[in-house]
């Protein structure tokens, strides 16, 4: 999803309905595709993605 460069930029866009992981215009886009939001960070231990959990349940009560 595309937005305008006020938009991205906003505070609202990464506090008021978005994370600092996943902006609103994001969760935006994954309610309209239905996607279910996860954030993954890199396990430099195993060399993999792994779910942050805490990030992941944040994002999806705000796409909610």
């Amino acid at each position: 999803m595309k937005g305008g460069y006020s938009a991205k930029l906003s505070v609202a866009n990464t506090t008021e309905w978005g994370t600092d992981r996943r902006s609103a215009l994001e969760l935006l886009d994954d309610a309209l595709n239905v996607r279910t939001p996860t954030v993954h960070d890199f396990d430099s231990k195993t060399e993999r993605a792994v779910v942050n959990g805490p990030a992941t349940e944040a994002v999806r009560d705000k796409q909610r």
